[in-house]
């Protein structure tokens, strides 16, 4: 974020961008190369994280992350993160804020729970407007969105998008 900020032309060098995912999440975390980040802005729910650093990034070649923390890890390995070796890419998850989260939020008090309908229409919306936005993405050159009917299911790939036709295999 540093280096971002002492760059003009740089973008997401204010972070904005990301803190949309405070709309439908109160626990965001990536994986990343051999890092995973976790942010809980409450500091009530991941270890060593306080209001002041709501955040940790972990190099997970060197963590047991899978042992201590499987709700919170396995997700990834269903997308090939191994944890044991750098990831080529970045993924995302964002466990939606569900009715208990939403009454003891502080990031958006007084918001209902997140529905699969909210999902929805954010997916189908942002489907249709990937193409044209990736056009303007430097470092983006593909995106995938998969979801997951339950638990126990395997994710089914919604929809991709790609800013040449070679990101697309």
């Amino acid at each position: 974020q540093d280096a971002k900020l002492s760059r003009a032309s740089s973008t997401g060098r204010f972070g904005l961008g990301f803190n949309a995912v405070y709309h439908l999440t109160d626990l965001p975390s990536f994986v990343s190369g051999e890092y995973v980040v976790l942010f809980d802005p409450h500091a009530c729910y991941i270890p060593g994280v306080s209001i002041a650093q709501p955040g940790l990034r972990i190099a997970f070649q060197r963590a047991n992350l899978l042992a201590q923390f499987p709700d919170a890890f396995s997700p990834f390995k269903l997308f090939g993160c191994s944890f044991q070796e750098a990831f080529n890419g970045t993924l995302f998850r964002l466990p939606l804020r569900g009715p208990a989260a939403a009454a003891r939020t502080d990031i958006k008090p007084g918001a209902p729970p997140v529905t699969a309908a909210d999902v929805a229409g954010l997916l189908s919306s942002f489907a249709h407007h990937l193409p044209q936005a990736l056009l303007f993405l430097k470092s983006v050159t593909n995106v995938e969105v998969y979801a997951r009917t339950g638990p126990k299911e395997e994710p089914q790939l919604l929809f991709k998008a790609a800013s040449s036709p070679k990101h697309l295999s």
